[in-house]
């Protein structure tokens, strides 16, 4: 009967032994549970991160494109704005020209207009001379006339 009961004890201990095992078993598996499931957030975390880090790279990529293009464009630009500025040094230096050749006629102009009215001046100067000069003839033709009729008088009287 002492054995039966040791038997009973021991069988109730390993009973006891078995359940608290099995409880900690449980435990486990339900932590087990809880990091699987832990890893699978995280794991569809990582897969999000990667598809974000994906979409980056290729915005980063679009935005090199883009920046690759502004540079260009600003090479084209600065061509360019060389192209205008040497353009309009050449503009420049032509209007200085125009406005030289301008100045230079102008002052022709004014030395023709004075020689022009010099000219007149003279011309004037002349006809009043030569009209005096006819004037003159006139008369000296007159007085000659008159001597001539008087000649012819003269002869005719005699």
């Amino acid at each position: 009967k002492n054995q039966l009961n040791q038997a009973e004890t021991l069988s109730d201990k390993l009973t006891d032994e078995n359940k608290d095992k099995e409880a900690k078993l449980e435990d486990q598996e339900s932590k087990i549970a809880a990091v699987c499931s832990d890893n699978q957030h995280l794991s569809e975390q990582v897969d999000k991160q990667e598809n974000l880090l994906k979409q980056l790279d290729k915005e980063l990529q679009q935005l090199h494109g883009t920046h690759k293009e502004a540079v260009d464009e600003l090479h084209i630009l600065g061509d360019t704005k060389l192209g205008l500025e040497k353009k309009i040094d050449e503009l420049s230096d032509k209007l200085g020209e125009a406005l030289s050749s301008i100045k230079n006629k102008d002052e022709t102009i004014m030395e023709l207009q004075n020689k022009a009215r010099d000219l007149k001046k003279l011309i004037a100067s002349n006809n009043h001379e030569t009209e005096m000069k006819q004037q003159q003839a006139n008369a000296k033709l007159k007085a000659m006339e008159g001597k001539h009729r008087s000649a012819v008088g003269e002869v005719a009287e005699q």
